[in-house]
């Protein structure tokens, strides 16, 4: 993180400290706003963190006990846990070669009362098919935009896809704030107030003792918001970065990457290759000072005691064989031709 930046963030908890709530302040209010209007999503409602969001979302949704819910095998295990907070059950479905749920496969499952597609690494599955065989067959679309931050697919903003969309700002995000947060989006409004109720207790109509349901505290403070409010401007030009990094490392290694896609529709939250001797580039390239990680080394379902390689092979292989390079805003050109040189240098391993 630049210095500047730094700079604005110590301005900013000074002033939110001497003018704004601390909880729900008016710095909350003004990023739910911004973000609507960033989204195209006419109602956000802050919340805690990424899992809290997806969790709200299926709650207001009316997922309940005993409801299956088609989630990707290969994601970050919150996915899934998410889904079974609320009691329903998650069905896995394997992944396309760069980690995208299958549609092929989702569209052959049946008794489905959502599907929780995640934009996986910064891209996505082709969500115009997606969406229509859902509202085709009257199954809930939650959008598990986690890693997708600014991301446009096919025209539209992620997150203005489903039924409802999940954010994390936790601080590797691209849109990040300085500890945990998160947000959730709606088009309808009765699914909005029902999650700002659940969020705030079980509250009505925001009264602070007058509880109806019982509910759960998962509120965005003050404190992140005013973050993420002066870093949303920055976002699409944060992502730009990120995107001509990967068209460095793209065009010159030799190494399988996870996916080649037209950069328009990436915002390349990780830079994936893939390497059968994944593990020991990554301590090679760990005794050079560049540092990496493996997204994900155990297939989410297989954690969770669903299933096996055997039934999703696409994401055990991802699993096997993936490895995260270096990738931020803020990577100089020498930083990054750095992570090249050695990869080139030991690809052969």
């Amino acid at each position: 993180m630049p210095t500047s930046l730094k700079n604005d963030f110590t301005k900013i908890f000074r002033k939110t400290l001497d003018s704004d709530s601390l909880i729900e302040g008016k710095s909350c209010r003004n990023f739910e706003e911004a973000f609507s209007h960033y989204l195209s999503m006419p109602f956000v409602l802050g919340v805690g963190n990424g899992f809290d969001a997806i969790k709200i979302a299926l709650q207001a949704l009316g997922v309940k006990s005993g409801d299956r819910v088609a989630v990707p095998a290969h994601t970050f295990v919150a996915t899934w846990f998410a889904v079974m907070s609320v009691g329903a059950v998650p069905i896995g479905i394997d992944v396309t070669p760069n980690g995208q749920i299958d549609i092929d496969i989702l569209e052959k499952v049946e008794s489905l009362k959502a599907v929780i597609p995640v934009h996986m690494h910064g891209t996505h599955c082709d969500m115009l098919r997606l969406t229509n065989w859902a509202r085709k067959n009257k199954i809930l679309v939650v959008e598990d935009c986690a890693q997708a931050a600014g991301l446009k697919i096919q025209g539209k903003m992620a997150g203005s896809w489903g039924d409802a969309a999940a954010f994390s700002f936790y601080p590797t995000k691209n849109l990040f704030a300085l500890g945990d947060g998160g947000v959730v989006a709606f088009k309808d409004a009765e699914y909005f107030e029902l999650a700002r109720s659940i969020s705030r207790y079980g509250t009505q109509n925001a009264s602070k003792y007058h509880h109806i349901r019982v509910g759960q505290n998962s509120r965005l403070d003050s404190l992140q918001a005013a973050f993420l409010l002066h870093s949303l401007p920055m976002l699409d030009e944060w992502n730009q970065a990120r995107k001509l990094i990967a068209t460095y490392y793209q065009n010159s290694l030799t190494t399988e990457v996870l996916d080649r896609p037209d950069s328009a529709n990436h915002v390349y939250h990780h830079f994936i290759i893939k390497h059968q001797n994944r593990n020991l580039i990554k301590k090679m390239l760990e005794t050079c000072g560049v540092g990496t990680e493996i997204h994900y080394p155990i297939p989410a379902a297989a954690q969770v005691g669903v299933g096996d390689g055997g039934v999703y092979i696409n994401a055990q292989a991802l699993s096997d064989t993936c490895l995260s390079l270096p990738i931020s805003p803020w990577q100089s050109a020498s930083e990054t031709e750095y992570v090249v040189n050695q990869m080139l240098r030991m690809i052969n391993v």
